[in-house]
């Protein structure tokens, strides 16, 4: 399926960039907003971590979280010509995770890292 774009520039950053998911995702200056540093050292470095599982679960959940709203808010400029501001992306993305952690915090796995998740919800 082919679907004409009819500007291909970024609406996010405003920035007169091409839109690639290497710009969206790593260069765009909105996205910086949610996640500051190299998008591909953030994901060496939690590849070289030796974390238990739930912590590798918890990551991922925030960063399918950071994908998922990053592209909404990109269609919402694009096709709703809203604007959604990355510091309310920030909230909504914590809100969402902690809503999680909580549903969560009873497991036994979530015992063994409840250091971690107290330092998550509290920040």
């Amino acid at each position: 399926m082919h679907i004409p774009v009819e500007d291909g520039t970024c609406c996010l950053c405003d920035g007169q960039q091409i839109e690639t998911t290497m710009h969206l995702f790593a260069e765009c200056d909105w996205f910086k907003q949610l996640l500051p540093g190299e998008f591909k050292q953030v994901l060496e470095s939690i590849k070289a971590k030796h974390w238990k599982p739930f912590k590798k679960e918890i990551v991922a959940a925030i960063w399918g979280a950071v994908i998922y709203h990053t592209w909404r808010a990109r269609n919402w400029k694009k096709f709703k010509h809203t604007i959604v501001q990355a510091g309310i992306v920030i909230v909504q993305i914590k809100k969402e995770i902690v809503v999680r952690l909580d549903l969560l915090k009873l497991s036994r796995k979530a015992h063994r890292c409840r250091g971690y998740i107290q330092k998550l919800i509290c920040n």
